[in-house]
């Protein structure tokens, strides 16, 4: 059996390397149209492959959203529908500037933002 750290890592890397590639085969993919690309991955990455992760770790995750909120079933909403806008922004990007500068690009503002927006939200006072 592994120890929490380890299969926390081991996550972390394989995410990684995912994460690292998934764009990598529409560059030898001449014959499907770009919409037809992001389509097929829009509909693994975000609607098949999530579910099943989630309920193969917590079959009861049902319960768990039925247990919401209405004011958190509201942010969860809105961040999905955002994250959604920012992945089609992405991808667009990746379309016109390459795969090396849209991941600098998206990766730096990820993690400045990912930095500066929960300490100007959370505690402007210490800025």
């Amino acid at each position: 059996m592994l120890y929490p750290i380890t299969l926390a890592l081991l996550y972390s890397l394989v995410a990684g390397v995912m994460n690292g590639s998934f764009a990598l085969p529409t560059k030898h993919i001449k014959t499907w149209r770009f919409e037809h690309i992001w389509l097929n991955y829009a509909f693994w990455a975000f609607l098949i492959l999530p579910w099943l992760t989630v309920f193969s770790l917590n079959p009861e995750v049902i319960q768990v959203y039925a247990g919401m909120s209405a004011k958190t079933w509201f942010i969860l909403l809105v961040g999905g529908f955002l994250f959604g806008a920012g992945q089609v922004c992405f991808a667009l990007a990746l379309n016109f500037i390459g795969l090396a500068l849209g991941f600098i690009i998206n990766i730096g503002l990820g993690t400045a933002l990912g930095v500066l927006l929960p300490l100007l939200t959370l505690n402007p006072d210490k800025i």
